[in-house]
Parts: structure tokens; sequence; C-alpha cells
């Protein structure tokens, strides 16, 4: 059985004498935009790419339904992504921020990416940040070990998302599993997985003035969620579980 991650890997598979199971993530089938916000040529190759493997796969997995748009198929699989449920935990505020050397009465706001991903859109998350009333200090995690990133989300007051397209990002389920506050533009299926979760913010507009006012409502709430619990069900245990599922499935077929 072949697992491909990226259209352009699964053609190598073509013609294929073995079951072949495909997982979009998001910029594979969104595309990949210039600084601008444009589609690129070679994101428009990409998304036809994998529209075009997709017709001969076994089984196409999804991270989020905002996906499904994108595909000339119609039966596809959800499944979203993996968190390492023992790693990102709930940790005490002030020690976090004297491991980090961080001020104690400072409000702080993580932004996870690198700013030079230009879909990511880290000059919006910045401008936001200006806006804010208390005009926190916006954190770029860049280059941050693993095992250091759930220190800095329990350190933080809120997560930051200005992305232009994702799938299922998955530093939203390590934030919730870390009951850290997200405030976020429409995108992917954050909607979704924040929706209901007092101290969530789901921006309307992806521009400066609205995002400020959600990291205003946040940090004037100046609380953590209760999300830590539900994000279990999403563990790299019950991932591998559907998993083997799919793959039963399909060689069951």
């Amino acid at each position: 059985m072949i697992h491909a991650q990226w259209g352009q890997s699964a053609i190598l598979a073509l013609p294929k004498k073995v079951p072949l199971v495909i997982t979009h993530r998001g910029g594979d089938l969104e595309g990949i935009v210039d600084r601008e916000g444009r589609i690129t040529p070679q994101g428009r190759i990409l998304r036809l790419l994998s529209q075009f493997v997709g017709l001969f796969a076994d089984r196409v997995i999804l991270v989020s339904e905002s996906l499904s748009k994108y595909l000339w198929v119609k039966n596809y699989d959800i499944l979203p992504v993996c968190l390492d449920a023992k790693l990102f935990i709930p940790m005490e505020r002030n020690e976090c921020r004297l491991k980090l050397g961080l001020e104690l009465d400072k409000k702080y706001v993580l932004f996870p990416s690198d700013p030079e991903r230009i879909e990511k859109r880290y000059e919006l998350a910045k401008k936001a940040c200006d806006l804010a009333t208390d005009q926190p200090e916006l954190i770029v995690l860049k280059n941050i070990p693993h095992d250091q990133m759930p220190i800095y989300m329990n350190a933080v007051d809120t997560l930051i998302i200005t992305s232009k397209y994702e799938g299922s990002p998955t530093v939203v389920f390590e934030a919730l599993a870390c009951n850290l506050p997200i405030v976020s533009v429409d995108v992917g299926d954050v909607k979704f997985r924040i929706a209901g979760m007092e101290g969530c913010y789901l921006c309307e507009k992806d521009s400066p003035d609205d995002i400020a006012k959600g990291l205003d409502f946040v940090l004037k709430s100046n609380s953590r969620l209760s999300s830590s619990e539900k994000m279990q069900e999403f563990s790299s245990d019950k991932f591998a579980e559907k998993m083997i599922r799919v793959y039963q499935d399909v060689l069951g077929e």
C-alpha cells in the first residue's frame, strides 16, 4: 500500500499496482499564494495534480471538511491531525514565563509560524497587536524545539491565527490541549474547532481592526479555556487506530 501526502508524490504511484491512499492537508488543494494573496501558477498546477491523482486513489483523506470543495471525487474520509496529548498539557503560567524570561504582568500573543511564510500573514498579526488596547507583545514561534512549544503556549495569553489558507492547523489542537484561548480569522476548520468555546474569538473580517477587536476581547477576559480533556480524542494513539481502520477497509475492498 502507498500512502502519499502530496499530489505530486502520488504521481509516482501511477499506474499503480498496490492500493493508494492520499492525505490532503491544505496547501496541496488550496494552492500556494504570493505576497498579494493570489494563487501562484505553481500553486494551480499543484492543485490540479492533487485533484487528478485523487481520481485514481483507493481512498482520499482530508484533515478538514473545508478542503472537500476542491476535490473531484465525492467519497473521502475526514481525519484531523495527530496530537501529542502527553506533551501538550496545561501548566502554571507564571512558572512558564519565568522559564522563558517573560514579564509576569505583561500581555503576550503567540504567532505560531515563521514570518517569512507568506500565507501565514505575519504583518496582519503585527498590525492587529499594535492596534489592540493593551498593545501586547507578539512572540514568534520560529526555530523553537517542539518540546518547548507547550511552555510558550502556557506562558502567553492567546494564540493568533491570521493565515490566508489552512487545512486543519495542528497548532490549534495543541493550543486547545494547553487551554490557550485562540483569536483567528475564518480559515480551514478553526471555526469548527473553537465553536462554543468561551474565551476564543473568530474574526468576521481579515482586517487588523477586527483581529484587534478579538484580541481585546480575549485579553480583557484574562482567563484560560477548559478544552484540554476534549483534545484527548485527537491523541496519537486514537489517530493511529483511525488510520489503521482506513487501511483495513482499503485492503478489504
